[in-house]
C-alpha cells in the first residue's frame, strides 16, 4: 500500500478545487450564463501545469525531465492554437523532437530518484544493521557478566 506523503493533501486539494472551477465553469457556459468561449483555447496551460506540477512534486514522485518535456509540448500546444510567430500545427511539428530531446538530455544528466523499491531494500538493510549491532551489544553484555 501506497504511505502518503505531506504534500499529498495539498495536491489533491488543489486538483479537485481546479476541477471544480472548470467543471462549474463549463456548466455555466452550457447554461448560457457565462462565455468562456475565449477561454476554450487556453486550454495548453493545463499541460503546463501538469508539467510544472511534475517537476515540483515531493522528491520521491518527482520526474524533472518529464516535467519539462510536458511543459514544453504544453508551450508548443499553446503557440499553435494562438498561432504565435505565425506556427501551426503543420509547420511546428518538428518542436516535439526538441521537447523529446530535452527530455532525453535531462534524464542522463541528472540522477534518477531512487524507487520506492530501493527505498524499502536500503531501509531493510539499516533495520538489519541495527539489529545487528544490537544483538552484538547485547552478547558482549552477556559476556561480561558470565
Amino acid at each position: 500500500m501506497k504511505e502518503r506523503g505531506r504534500g499529498d493533501g495539498l495536491r489533491q486539494v488543489t486538483t479537485g478545487l481546479v476541477m471544480i472551477a472548470g467543471g462549474a465553469a463549463l456548466v455555466l457556459d452550457q447554461m448560457g450564463v457565462i462565455e468562456i468561449g475565449s477561454l476554450a483555447s487556453w486550454w495548453p496551460l493545463l499541460v503546463v501545469l501538469l508539467g510544472l506540477g511534475k517537476a515540483t512534486a515531493p522528491p520521491d514522485e518527482r520526474d524533472p525531465a518529464e516535467g519539462v518535456n510536458l511543459m514544453l509540448i504544453g508551450v508548443w500546444l499553446l503557440i499553435c492554437v494562438h498561432h504565435w510567430m505565425g506556427l501551426t500545427y503543420r509547420n511546428s511539428w518538428p518542436l516535439i523532437f526538441v521537447a523529446f530531446g530535452s527530455k532525453m538530455v535531462l534524464r542522463a544528466l541528472m540522477p534518477a530518484p531512487p524507487s520506492i523499491g530501493a527505498k524499502a531494500r536500503a531501509a531493510a538493510r539499516a533495520a538489519a544493521q541495527a539489529a545487528e549491532r544490537a544483538s552484538e551489544q547485547v552478547s558482549g553484555m552477556e559476556d561480561r557478566h558470565a
